[in-house]
């Protein structure tokens, strides 16, 4: 039997979503094949960095897509990226190399990055999504294919994450799969389908806009910064050090910012690598830098929040064990993906969630391994907030710029050791031997 996987991505929909109110095709999924219990997706918990990771198994860091923009030093101005100008190659791409056919309906990061058939729905309506996911289906018969509805989060940002309209939206999604789960099992009769449900992000309630608040205090600390709000992630650039601490002082005492990134955490969250002059924030729940007709909104994401980096992950087919599974990260899905599909393996950053699937969560330590990714990233993500607290601290004047140094050399001096020891379980998840 030949292989084929299919991926559904429901922009913006968060685990709790799926719980609160029943489905009939996703409740069966979630009954019947294997549940990833807590799954985390990138930071920035944007749509073009997240969606990127998905399609690619690698991490901002090394595709390069955090924002959509980047701050060109030669000319002192921010360049957007077109939407496929990511570094790595594409789940796509890889399949394209071995003579598969690759559909996506919606799925703009495989737009000239190796799809077959690239069908764009500028309505976003679940219905049209639907029926020219039927017609890829019909006509091409790919053997992976990408179905991604933003319909989940566009009800979560112009009525609020707990809204009864994104209610309505996960079951007209629901409904939407289900057809197409059905038409894939009938015209593939003599392939075995591997079905992922998953997102790029989540949303949180937001309530106020501190857009203007927000410049103010970059303008003041420097003159000659360059800045981009997007939704609830603010991305400053300088190239004076001298210039960046004081942005780092003066927004880190605004009770609207949650997290201030610089370079060594950065890199630590597989963001970026550091280079670029740049420092992130992540504001607090309730709060957005949204600007103009935006303000109206009422969800969004972008920052660290846990209602912004968790979401769901599926998988179901007719190899997939029932089970749930402790921990997992969407840089994860592709890997999984091109193991299932038999496809030579990639320089991925993620790993294979194959042999846990198939094989179910056994005493040979294949789960343990995923729990012990889980507390990584706890810690990994409590010492960028532990950094944080430590920034205001100091902008409050409670610690001298001495204390400041050394106690920020002793936290971020964790970080190398941590991501080191990701990696290494990463590679020792890739050497598991199968039953």
């Amino acid at each position: 039997m030949d292989p084929a996987v299919v991926v559904f991505i429901l922009d913006g929909c968060r685990p709790d979503y799926l719980t609160r109110i029943k489905t009939e095709t996703i409740d069966m999924m979630m009954r019947e094949g294997a549940v990833v219990e807590e799954c985390r997706t990138v930071f920035p918990t944007l749509t073009g960095a997240a969606h990127t990771t998905l399609t690619t198994g690698l991490y901002p860091i090394t595709h390069g897509v955090t924002s959509g923009f980047r701050f060109d030093g030669d000319c002192g101005k921010l360049r957007q990226l077109w939407m496929s100008d990511y570094a790595g190659r594409s789940i796509g791409e890889l399949s394209a190399q071995h003579g598969l056919v690759t559909g996506s309906v919606e799925e703009f990061s495989l737009f000239t990055r190796g799809a077959n058939l690239y069908v764009h729905v500028p309505s976003h309506k679940v219905e049209e999504v639907r029926r020219f996911a039927k017609q890829v289906i019909e006509t091409k018969r790919p053997e992976v294919l990408f179905v991604t509805f933003f319909a989940v989060d566009d009800a979560g940002h112009i009525h609020g994450p707990d809204s009864r309209r994104v209610d309505e939206a996960v079951k007209s999604v629901d409904h939407a799969i289900g057809d197409l789960v059905h038409l894939i099992e009938r015209s593939h009769k003599n392939r075995h389908a591997l079905f992922v449900l998953t997102s790029d992000h989540g949303m949180v309630s937001v309530k106020r806009s501190v857009s203007t608040k927000l410049e103010r205090r970059i303008r003041d600390a420097s003159g000659q910064a360059h800045f981009r709000f997007l939704g609830r992630f603010a991305q400053v650039f300088s190239r004076s050090p001298t210039s960046r601490q004081e942005i780092v002082k003066s927004t880190v005492l605004d009770r609207a910012v949650d997290v201030v990134l610089e370079a060594a955490e950065l890199v630590a969250m597989g963001t970026s690598d550091g280079r670029g002059n740049e420092i992130l924030m992540s504001l607090a729940p309730n709060y957005s830098c949204l600007t103009g007709a935006s303000r109206k909104l009422h969800g969004y994401h972008g920052g660290l929040d846990d209602l912004e980096t968790r979401v769901p992950l599926i998988f179901f087919g007719r190899h997939v064990r029932p089970s749930r599974l402790p921990f997992a990260e969407t840089v994860d899905v592709t890997p999984t993906l091109a193991e299932y599909l038999g496809l030579r393996p990639e320089r991925f950053e993620g790993s294979s969630l194959l042999k846990v699937l198939v094989e179910g969560p056994g005493t040979d330590g294949s789960t343990d391994v995923w729990r012990e990714l889980r507390e990584i990233y706890k810690k990994r993500t409590q010492i960028v907030r532990d950094l944080t607290e430590l920034k205001r601290t100091w902008a409050h004047g409670d610690i001298g710029d001495r204390r400041h140094t050394q106690e920020r050399a002793r936290i971020i001096g964790q970080l190398p050791a941590l991501v080191g020891r990701s990696q290494r379980v990463r590679r020792g998840i890739a050497r598991l031997p199968s039953n």
